[in-house]
């Protein structure tokens, strides 16, 4: 244990209001248990919080109803903000709340008793819809009476049938709109108009088009964010209805803002598509081809040449879902372009074209882009044999395949790639583990700078592992390592399925289109399943489109790491991952007494 951990902490301090005088530690807390029932009401004005709380929690505890009439008073009166709050809650505890007190509270002037009046006030909406007109517009200025506003009026009965739905839906948009909104406010307008979405986002696109001054920005937010409602739902009616509200030939297409909205709006729709296992290229329903392929076309026009640079990188990606025949020159235009973003999202693509060109262009990568080249040329048996063509021919060096895509290679679906890798990658295929181990285990004795172990870190262990805020929570945290020694934490780096908790083997789907998947099983449901990649990549996978799930009985991180890292650099990897809460020394630490 770090015997120096908490050192710099343990102060004790106390919170208190401004003009907060310090209580007499001698003064005797009041018995409340034996006062009357009005004098509990009376404690409900108190400025002492645990005596408001105590006398609430009394008056429902004793159910007494004598005191109704007393908080009835101080219910409606036009004082004591916090007792007002008190007397409402306590006389709904009572079971004495009725309408007309609620009426009186939504009506106040305090934004404070309105909030908490609308939140009492939704048991009697069935009855009394009209309690929500009772709130003064001025109040619905305010962001926290606006907000919880809007997530009242679920309860109206109105939203039963979506005739009667209508005028529930242009009142909220015209409280949504009547102030600039924020994210809070935007989520309890989609909540509370439920199913209603396709309604909603008309209304709000009509709405919107009658201002003077559109607030695009605003607009955006809301149309994706009810786009993917949509998507989620994919009804084929509220799909193509959809289609048409973002349909450029509307007024305000006109308006230079609003391609930014209808890319927002096509992008939530295909992130909620994606999420049933559809996706805007496959929507369900009879959905208009001519309508379709019109949104695709500005789509990839969106990738080559966007009104607002900010709108590229969305544009690209959404082509991902798009027909072949449109979004894959787009997309090798753009990636030729040297864009990352466009490569991957060819690897959704199966164009005979698409292998070549990559390979074409891989000397010229970075790093990183070599990484994204290798994923596209793996997701495809036919790119698999043309990039193991490559290895061989030189054009790929072997030693850009780290050890979790050689074994994505070794264990390909298909037999003759499968046979083929092996042999091809026979030389990057480690040697046995007891003579890496023995080779590795000077580093031991060695001391290691952890300085130049976090590079060593960064450079091989940041895609799946996370430590001192370098990398991602892929694989079992290691960050905890003063109960590990430096022997043990060798033993896992080399020999990593020596010991493998359940949880982390690697497991490989193969779809029904011949697509394989990687990764540790983050979740799954009996509709689908979910696999965590390196580099904290998702990927949610139908289990009607999965053609074979296994094991592959092994950990997710491969063995071989000694390619990439020699004695010495174990010695400070190890050094790193012993001391590395120290190395900002916001922890002391003696000389001589860093972990070993």
């Amino acid at each position: 244990p770090d015997n120096y951990s908490g050192n710099d902490r343990g102060r004790i301090y106390r919170v208190v209001p401004v003009g907060h005088t310090v209580a007499n530690r001698d003064e005797v807390a009041p018995g409340l248990g034996q006062v009357a029932g009005t004098q509990l009401v009376e404690e409900l004005k108190s400025s002492n919080g645990w005596r408001r709380d105590t006398a609430a929690r009394l008056i429902y505890q004793k159910q007494d109803r004598s005191v109704v009439d007393d908080l009835q008073r101080l219910a409606s009166g036009q004082d004591e903000v916090i007792g007002r709050i008190h007397a409402l809650w306590a006389l709904d505890g009572l079971g004495a709340l009725g309408p007309e007190t609620v009426g009186l509270a939504l009506a106040s002037r305090e934004s404070p008793v309105v909030v908490q009046a609308l939140r009492l006030c939704e048991p009697h909406l069935a009855s009394h819809p009209e309690l929500l007109g009772k709130v003064d517009r001025r109040q619905l200025e305010n962001p926290a009476v606006r907000f919880q506003w809007l997530m009242s009026q679920v309860r109206h009965p109105g939203w039963a049938e979506a005739k009667t739905a209508v005028p529930l839906v242009e009142r909220a948009v015209a409280v949504s709109l009547s102030a600039p909104c924020d994210s809070w406010t935007r989520t309890a307008l989609i909540a509370g108009c439920g199913r209603h979405g396709l309604l909603l986002l008309s209304q709000l696109v009509d709405a919107a088009s009658q201002k003077a001054d559109v607030r695009f920005d605003e607009l955006r937010d809301w149309v994706g964010k009810i786009s993917d409602t949509i998507g989620r739902g994919a009804d084929a009616r509220e799909v193509a209805g959809l289609l048409d509200v973002l349909d450029p030939a509307r007024p305000i297409g006109k308006l230079p803002g609003w391609s930014s909205v209808q890319l927002s709006g096509l992008v939530g729709l295909d992130t909620g598509l994606r999420s049933r296992g559809k996706s805007l290229g496959a929507p369900p329903g009879s959905v208009s081809k001519k309508r379709l392929a019109i949104a695709w076309r500005a789509v990839a026009g969106w990738s080559a040449r966007p009104p607002v640079p900010a709108m590229r990188s969305a544009a690209t990606r959404l082509l991902r879902s798009g027909p072949e025949d449109i979004a894959v020159p787009a997309l090798l235009v753009r990636f030729e372009s040297g864009d990352l973003v466009a490569l991957e999202s060819l690897s959704s693509f199966k164009g005979h074209e698409i292998g070549p060109r990559v390979l074409k262009s891989y000397a010229g990568l970075t790093a990183a882009g070599r990484r994204v080249a290798l994923d596209v040329m793996i997701a495809d048996s036919g790119r698999t044999a043309l990039l193991l063509d490559a290895i061989v021919q030189g054009a790929v060096p072997r030693a850009d395949l780290d050890p979790t895509r050689v074994g994505r290679l070794r264990r390909h679906a298909e037999p003759g790639v499968r046979k083929r890798a092996v042999s091809v990658l026979a030389d990057l295929v480690p040697k046995a583990r007891r003579v890496v181990l023995e080779r590795y285990r000077a580093s031991l004795g060695r001391g290691g700078d952890p300085r130049r172990g976090r590079e060593v870190f960064r450079k091989n262990c940041t895609a799946c592992h996370r430590v001192d805020r370098l990398g991602v929570d892929v694989a079992p945290d290691i960050s905890d390592s003063r109960r590990w020694t430096r022997e043990q934490l060798l033993l896992s780096i080399l020999d990593p399925n020596r010991a493998v908790d359940s949880n982390y083997f690697s497991y490989s789907v193969v779809t029904s289109s011949g697509v394989v998947h990687t990764g540790l099983v983050a979740s799954e449901t009996p509709t689908a399943v979910s696999l965590r990649q390196p580099e904290g990549k998702t990927v949610s996978v139908l289990r009607s489109n999965i053609e074979i799930l296994k094991s592959n009985g092994v950990s997710l991180m491969p063995e071989g790491l000694e390619k990439n890292v020699s004695r010495d650099q174990m010695a400070d990897l190890l050094s790193f991952l012993k001391n590395w809460r120290y190395l900002d020394g916001r922890i002391p630490v003696k000389r001589g007494r860093r972990a070993q």
